[in-house]
């Protein structure tokens, strides 16, 4: 508990000291590094590149996992490189300027949310599918690009609750399925609709989900995004619904429960991007 509120509420080295010493989730990180290990000492940056581009990782992202691998060529070899620490170096610059850069999208919040649903729902012959879809991904701390790679059969019901099961997106191919449930309150009452009206398709929003036909979609959703409030992007909305999970009394292990995120940092940035730092978290 005491780590978790100075990560939250922390400056400086003391945040970073705290983490790297105490936290769990840098232990848990080293070792997802170690396979980097057998590689040779000078085709290590080579290869983690490659696997971080693949990946398309933030430059924040990058630092984080970099310095794990640092601190694991310090721990196993007893030294490391200059060009290793460079590296370091260089990657923490870039993560400060992605930073800076991120932190000017406004977080989604919940009367945005309010206006979303109830454009999408004026009427049903007018109904806006893309509406629900940033509704439900703010509500439930996913990512819209997720959201919007739904089938119908991902999408049932449990004991008076929507459960949606994520089969493909971003971490998917690390992680694999896995479901999230949410009260059958009015957004998850249509979105099943949604979902019923489209069982004879392959997927919800889009005919092959192909590149192509996301990159058409998120322009979209972008677009509905900008009629309820021109500062918002995509970004905003997974942000701003994890933001608003932590000020409604959500515990660091719950929100990971949803966001997925496999450390602790990673989901900080989340929760201080954009607005006041949410430090009563616990």
């Amino acid at each position: 508990v005491v780590c978790c509120f100075v990560l939250i509420t922390g400056h400086g080295s003391t945040r970073g000291k705290v983490y790297k010493l105490a936290s769990r989730s840098w232990i848990a990180l080293q070792r997802r590094m170690l396979w980097l290990l057998d590689s040779p000492d000078d085709k290590t940056w080579a290869i983690f590149t490659a696997a971080a581009d693949s990946r398309r990782l933030a430059a924040t992202t990058r630092a984080s996992y970099w310095d794990a691998v640092v601190s694991l060529k310090l721990a196993y070899h007893g030294q490391v490189q200059h060009h290793d620490l460079h590296v370091s170096r260089w990657l923490r610059r870039r993560a400060q300027e992605e930073q800076a850069t991120r932190s000017g999208a406004l977080p989604m919040e919940h009367h945005h949310a309010t206006a979303l649903f109830s454009m999408a729902t004026e009427s049903v012959g007018t109904s806006d599918p893309l509406g629900l879809a940033l509704c439900l991904a703010f509500t439930t701390g996913q990512r819209p690009s997720d959201v919007i790679q739904l089938a119908p059969n991902d999408i049932t019901t449990c004991q008076g609750m929507l459960v949606i099961t994520m089969r493909r997106g971003k971490v998917i191919p690390l992680i694999g399925a896995y479901s999230i449930a949410t009260p059958m309150d009015h957004l998850a009452t249509r979105f099943l609709e949604l979902a019923e009206s489209r069982r004879a398709k392959t997927f919800i929003f889009s005919e092959s989900n192909s590149e192509e036909d996301r990159a058409k979609i998120t322009r979209r959703m972008t677009a509905t995004l900008k009629a309820v409030d021109e500062a918002l992007e995509m970004r905003s909305v997974r942000r701003g619904g994890l933001q608003a999970m932590a000020l409604a009394g959500a515990t660091l292990e719950q929100l990971m429960r949803f966001s997925k995120h496999r450390d602790v940092a990673m989901l900080t940035r989340y929760l201080q991007e954009g607005k006041t730092a949410v430090a009563d978290l616990r």
